[in-house]
């Protein structure tokens, strides 16, 4: 007789055996498999992912709209550089792991190495503050907002984070998708409205789009933005030019250049979208199909009726396992061999406290768990009783013998049974005969 099992053995039992040869051989795995909220890295990564989006909203405003700092704006610039000059430090003492051999590297001198020869010269130019560069480069490029678009390569870090967050499962996969795309949308048409602005104000002005709008109130900094974003918006979503259009050789050349952009970029949301959309419908759109498909072979090959109702409520129950996300075999497949040893012996213990204290109306579950190992597997029957009609049916598990069954039978329908058929009327006399899911009947 088995004994309830230990939630907290099964545990330890299982963490041991899956996880013990592992943490001998890598003991820093375990800093990989930390929670966000327990993990002061994946802490600090996400508050730089946040200054990341002032920096993509203040580079191309700076470069278009403004030449000569405004005090707020240099102080609040300085202080977002010096929060990733400290990334820098903190690098140099990060591990990593080695794609090559699959070890984590914690060794100061390998990461300082790989550093250097990938991300290291990018971020040092981004932090140099504005007034240091505009001391050091040549006149011609000491127009403010030239250096501080540099610091859009920052942005690498807003596409990692999203990357991390579509395979995270406490996040839904829909909405981060979504997030994204209208980030890279409210970027693209920002940074189009400045540079569109930087043309026009660095060129005469009667022959600008400036020249366009008539009210001088509109023509302060903020009203200035505003029509500029309307521009890039009415070009990005191809609704044609009215009030506002270029004016200039110049302006016409970036608005070609913009609108060949759009295409690229209106495609990359369309097929996003759509792809989304229709994967939320797809698997009603399969069930669809292939309910169809069985109805015109039930109907073409003249089946009855029965088995017609059989068919579908198999393939009904199918697009339910598979809605719900309830595939056991297709999920126990996937998954290694350790694992599955895992789940066999949860099964197990699961089973042994199940048949314990299962209710023993039909007089052979507690048997069952103490024959000595007659029976390898449940199965599950569809059970039949000939006098009250063959569709008139009671889902059991399958004892030891005929005449278990026979008993289980009379328990269920109140007659008195005395021989199990098949569906074709053959009778069964050897319950090893019988496998899961068959539909049976009584007689």
């Amino acid at each position: 007789m088995c004994k309830e099992p230990n939630p907290d053995d099964v545990n330890s039992r299982e963490y041991e055996r899956s996880f013990g040869a592992l943490s001998e051989i890598l003991p820093m795995v375990e800093l990989l498999q930390s929670s966000e909220s327990q993990n002061p890295p994946r802490v600090w990564e996400t508050f730089l992912v946040f200054l990341v989006f002032y920096t993509a909203w203040v580079c191309p405003y700076e470069f278009g709209f403004l030449n000569e700092p405004t005090v707020p704006l240099a102080i609040t610039d300085n202080v977002v550089n010096a929060f990733f000059a400290i990334d820098i430090v903190l690098t140099f003492f990060v591990a990593y792991l080695d794609k090559g051999t699959y070890l984590l590297v914690d060794q100061p001198k390998f990461i300082a190495f790989r550093y250097a020869k990938t991300w290291l010269a990018f971020d040092v130019i981004s932090t140099i503050p504005s007034e240091l560069a505009r001391s050091i480069l040549p006149r011609p490029l000491k127009t403010y907002g030239y250096f501080n678009m540099l610091r859009l390569w920052r942005l690498r870090r807003v596409s990692a984070m999203f990357a991390r967050l579509e395979k995270d499962r406490n996040y839904n996969y829909f909405w981060v998708r979504c997030s994204k795309l209208i980030c890279v949308t409210l970027f693209s048409v920002h940074f189009a409205a400045c540079f569109f602005y930087f043309l026009a104000v660095n060129h005469d002005k009667k022959t600008t789009w400036l020249s366009l709008p008539n009210d001088d109130n509109q023509k302060n900094l903020w009203n200035l933005y505003v029509t500029s974003m309307y521009w890039s918006i009415v070009t990005l979503s191809t609704v044609g030019y009215g009030d506002l259009h270029p004016m200039n050789t110049r302006e016409m050349v970036f608005d070609i250049i913009f609108m060949l952009f759009n295409l690229g970029l209106t495609s990359y949301l369309i097929g996003n979208m759509t792809n989304l959309v229709v994967h939320g419908t797809s698997r009603t759109r399969r069930y669809r199909d292939t309910v169809a498909a069985a109805t015109g072979f039930a109907h073409r090959n003249q089946l009855p009726i029965r088995l017609q109702e059989q068919m579908l409520a198999h393939l009904f129950m199918k697009y339910r396992t598979d809605l719900e996300g309830l595939q056991q075999q297709e999920i126990i497949e996937s998954l290694p061999k350790a694992i599955r040893s895992s789940i066999s012996y949860a099964d197990i213990d699961r089973l042994c406290f199940y048949f314990n204290y299962v209710d023993k109306g039909d007089g052979w579950a507690a048997e069952s768990s103490s024959d000595g190992g007659k029976s390898n597997e449940l199965k599950r029957v569809t059970l039949s009783c000939l006098e009250k009609g063959e569709h008139v049916g009671k889902l059991v598990l399958v004892p030891n013998s005929i005449q278990e069954l026979l008993d289980i039978g009379a328990k269920k329908f109140g007659i008195s049974a005395t021989k199990v058929l098949t569906t074709d009327g053959a009778e069964i006399d050897d319950i090893n005969l019988i496998r899961d899911g068959d539909h049976i009947v009584i007689a």
